[in-house]
């Protein structure tokens, strides 16, 4: 990465090799490891205002395969951060 402007996803492009050793990593680390989805969050030591959302949203891809069937793909968009409240931003304004 030195020696060019490559960003992390043309690194892991057909250009490179990075992209098939990573996926033989994955491959050896979830078929070598039969853990549980609380295994797996432990292990990344994943804090609680994570494993939530986590949760949640395998409830929600559990019924929609319930209801439709397994579906090709699913796309799941998370926003970046807590929203403050209207109310909140007033009165920090008004405060300072």
């Amino acid at each position: 990465m030195w020696e060019t402007n490559d960003n992390l996803m043309e690194i892991l492009s057909d250009k490179y090799t990075f992209r098939e050793v990573v996926e033989i990593f994955t491959q050896k680390y979830y078929t070598g490891k039969n853990q549980s989805l609380k295994e797996r969050l432990d292990e990344m030591r994943v804090s609680n205002s994570v494993r939530r959302p986590v949760y949640r949203t395998l409830a929600v891809v559990k019924d929609i395969e319930k209801a439709f069937g397994k579906p090709d793909k699913i796309f799941v968009e998370m926003t970046r951060g807590g929203s403050e409240r209207k109310e909140n931003k007033k009165q920090k304004t008004a405060d300072s």
